[in-house]
């Protein structure tokens, strides 16, 4: 699950490796229904460029509480290069990685296939598959 407000993360990370299954939100409120549906899966969020300490730090409260409610939950925060001032606050509020910049995605990447292998049920739906279930008659056809 990503949370970003332009898209820019979502377009580097599919760029890095088109074949993670990316969920994008835009609002808060969308979060839960997918961690009720994949308990243990990934929430990266990447703090807006410029983002001030009260907004990242509610970001950081509602995935906390997030956390608490499933707790095999993985949280990842993706931070502009002039924002790197905040990957402090974001490890002490338990992101298990900070990611600086949208350039060598290499070790989110890998954190992502290790979590992928952890959990083999977690979804693995490409954004195409995503699409296809959205809308009323179902399935991708084969």
């Amino acid at each position: 699950m990503l949370h970003e407000t332009d898209g820019s993360w979502a377009v580097a990370l599919k760029a890095a490796a088109g074949d993670l299954p990316i969920r994008e939100t835009r609002s808060l409120e969308r979060w839960l229904p997918q961690f009720q549906a994949s308990p243990a899966s990934i929430l990266a969020i990447a703090a807006p460029r410029g983002c001030d300490a009260v907004r990242f730090a509610r970001l950081l409260e509602a995935s906390a509480q997030l956390q608490r409610k499933f707790p095999d939950m993985c949280f990842v925060v993706l931070l502009a290069e002039e924002d790197r001032d905040l990957a402090t606050t974001a490890y002490e509020a338990g992101a298990a990685w900070v990611q600086i910049g949208r350039w060598r995605l290499d070790p989110l990447i890998r954190l992502v296939r290790r979590r992928q292998a952890q959990f083999p049920d977690l979804a693995a739906e490409t954004p195409i598959d995503s699409i296809w279930r959205s809308l009323p008659w179902g399935e991708h056809p084969e």
